[in-house]
């Protein structure tokens, strides 16, 4: 709290506004990674360890590691704000491709009668 008593106004308004851009970003992706969670825990449930694994990890160490760091190199302490909501939409997609695969793949397996 003695920091921002000690900081300039306009020092104390910039990181507001760099937290709201942040939210802002943010708060709509997350409503894609609960598909995210549930798609990968489809493959867990029917026993495919690996792509569970994949899925369960792509969005912060397939994706959002190398975004924190590449983003902020082209859009400064934006890119870190963007590099969240990019990170979930891009695991969204690598989700999605891989789930529709697996669905297709299911639809041609035929049951088995068990007598």
């Amino acid at each position: 709290m003695d920091d921002l008593l000690k900081k300039p106004r306009d020092a104390i308004l910039g990181e507001e506004r760099i937290g709201t851009l942040s939210l802002r970003l943010a708060i709509p992706a997350i409503f894609l990674v609960g598909f995210q969670i549930k798609a990968a825990s489809l493959f867990q449930a029917i026993g495919k360890a690996r792509p569970a694994l994949i899925l369960g990890m792509s969005r912060q160490l397939l994706f959002l590691i190398p975004l924190v760091i590449v983003l902020p190199m082209f859009l400064g302490v934006n890119g870190v704000s963007l590099a969240f909501p990019v990170a979930d939409l891009l695991a969204v997609i690598l989700t999605a491709l891989w789930f529709a695969r697996e669905i297709k793949l299911l639809e041609n397996v035929r049951p088995v009668m068990v007598q």
